[in-house]
């Protein structure tokens, strides 16, 4: 995963072999392994019992946390010949691939030797994948159309001249994510409208060199916690443990998983989707039906889908047929048609936390989600 997010490469493809295109071989995936086998656990339950520690929540409370703790003596590493862990090859010592290592520059032994690297300035890629990342949630395709692989097999920048750019003000400016997304938000590329020219169109019907602003979808998490809070009913409040909201009966155990999901009483119900509780393999379904990924592998970048049937599964949450105490009637209209004007219907979807929203700019809503 940490060579996808800061590396922007295929590097799991050199866990049996050599890499088949980037200049990555098998010794250099199980050096950067070699990184991260140095944590300590119980072995115990798929072994994640290990290191914890006590964190606060507020002044008199506490919960302990799970931590990623060195091991006092290093655990051997090795090569797993066709991947097989019962076929040991060669013992590697921790380090990054051949191909980033500077004859002047130290290997990194640890993790937090590794981190320091990525954000040394002298690697080539962290800055322009991050950048690339920032550039994708915003526009919907990254410079670099396969975020997720920087190397040869990637799709070439048609900008590389910008993104070069942004990455050298990026590492210039500290790192500074705030300003990074503020410079982009400034720019008149982003303060396109969404029309587009025919003209345009008929040139770059794809949209490779920004002609229009898109029109993106809102991610799975965001629609629900925007749909709450129209409702009255978000509670922002931050931290504190995972959260269990209503989902169908028998939703957990049919899938087989271990427990029972007791859904959560009072404010939990209704708190943001990040504290939602999620295992790698089973998502909240409110989730799932808008596209959110699981954990089970590192996603770089998301699939959206528009089909019908996310809205009408929806249109059974409590929170889409409860009134607004403000608003003294019901936030979600059971209607049809459309927002009264293009203004309303911004409004609904990007209220701002302190205001309050009126009947006519809410009646449309469930309109847009189907959309």
């Amino acid at each position: 995963m940490q060579w996808t997010v800061w590396l922007g490469l295929t590097l799991g493809c050199a866990e049996c072999h050599d890499h088949k295109f980037d200049p990555i071989s098998q010794v250099d995936y199980y050096r950067l392994f070699a990184l991260f086998n140095q944590i300590e656990h119980s072995g115990e339950g798929f072994a994640q019992g290990g290191a914890d520690m006590e964190f606060p929540i507020g002044q008199q409370r506490t919960v302990k946390v799970p931590v990623m703790k060195e091991l006092v003596q290093p655990r051997a590493t090795h090569v797993h010949l066709r991947r097989n862990f019962l076929t040991p090859g060669e013992r590697v010592l921790p380090g990054i691939p051949a191909v980033f290592r500077h004859p002047q520059q130290a290997q990194p032994t640890n993790r937090l030797e590794f981190a320091r690297w990525l954000v040394s300035g002298t690697n080539p890629l962290v800055a322009r994948v991050v950048v690339n990342q920032c550039w994708q949630v915003y526009f919907g395709q990254g410079f670099v159309r396969t975020p997720a692989d920087f190397g040869l097999q990637g799709e070439p920048p048609p900008h590389p001249e910008l993104l070069d750019w942004l990455a050298c003000e990026f590492v210039d400016s500290g790192w500074n994510m705030k300003r990074l997304h503020r410079l982009i938000v400034t720019w008149a590329t982003y303060l396109q409208t969404a029309s587009i020219p025919r003209d345009h169109l008929a040139r770059d019907p794809e949209n490779r060199w920004l002609s229009w602003m898109p029109r993106l979808r809102l991610p799975g998490e965001q629609i629900r916690d925007q749909a709450l809070f129209l409702a009255g009913m978000l509670r922002p409040f931050g931290g504190g443990p995972s959260v269990f909201p209503p989902q169908p009966g028998h939703y957990w155990e049919d899938r087989d998983l271990p427990g029972k999901w007791t859904a959560s009483q009072g404010d939990d119900r209704h708190r943001k989707s990040m504290y939602i509780h999620w295992r790698r393999m089973a998502l909240h379904p409110t989730l799932e039906l808008l596209d959110t990924p699981g954990r089970a592998v590192c996603t770089a970048k998301r699939t959206i889908s528009n089909p019908p049937y996310p809205s009408l599964g929806h249109a059974k949450r409590p929170y889409l047929r409860r009134g607004r105490p403000s608003s003294g009637g019901p936030c979600f209209a059971k209607r049809r048609g459309s927002f009264p004007s293009p203004r309303d219907g911004f409004s609904a979807l990007s209220k701002s936390p302190s205001g309050c929203c009126g009947t006519s700019a809410v009646d449309g809503v469930p309109q847009v989600l189907q959309r």
